[in-house]
């Protein structure tokens, strides 16, 4: 009990640790509901292209959600919304970038990761503060797309060494990697110090 109770002190009191737990249950659940439920619904209504929009639109909005449970104090609650429409967009380059499987596995799941987060961090960039002392992404959005697209590298390389190739991301070190490349970034660049809260 009294683990716990640190726990949520920490949770409570550590914006880089909030952020990369939001980003750990976010990517991991996330990416396995867009596998299981999003593919098979997409084949189901009979293309192939639907079900890739519908992964990366379950991908983005869990993302996005757990996310803003970390930032709800500085932005719109529309947080979401914006990373849905993100995970949508950004399901394209993920897909036109398949072919770089071929030169080997973590390459391409590289180049795939960080094409997805690129532009789920583009959509991300537009979405307003609600503290107006914080401009937040809109002022950074180049070192949020860096930053994002690096993340997102790593995790896609992490896959490939997951033990279980049904759920290679989720059994990663890529969603906490991923929390950990970007938190870095909100703490030291980004968000001030009375912004974190």
């Amino acid at each position: 009990m009294a683990f716990l109770q640190l726990f949520q002190n920490a949770v409570q009191t550590s914006f880089l640790l909030r952020w990369t737990l939001a980003n750990t249950v976010g990517w991991s659940l996330g990416l396995l509901l867009g596998l299981l439920l999003g593919a098979p619904l997409g084949q189901w209504l009979g293309t192939p292209l639907l079900a890739l929009l519908l992964s990366g639109a379950l991908a983005g909005l869990v993302v996005g959600t757990c996310q803003y449970w970390a930032l709800r104090a500085i932005v719109s609650r529309r947080w979401p919304l914006y990373s849905l429409v993100g995970g949508v967009l950004g399901a394209f380059p993920a897909l036109l970038l398949g072919f770089t499987l071929l030169l080997g596995w973590p390459l391409g799941m590289a180049l795939m990761g960080a094409g997805f987060a690129g532009v789920l961090a583009a959509a991300q960039c537009l979405v307003p503060s609600v503290k107006p002392d914080v401009a937040f992404l809109r002022t950074h959005a180049g070192g949020w797309l860096a930053f994002n697209m690096l993340a997102g590298g790593l995790c896609g390389a992490a896959s490939v060494l997951a033990a279980l190739p049904i759920l290679p991301l989720v059994c990663s070190a890529g969603p906490p990697l991923f929390g950990l490349v970007t938190g870095l970034l909100l703490v030291r660049v980004i968000l001030p110090e009375n912004a974190r809260a």
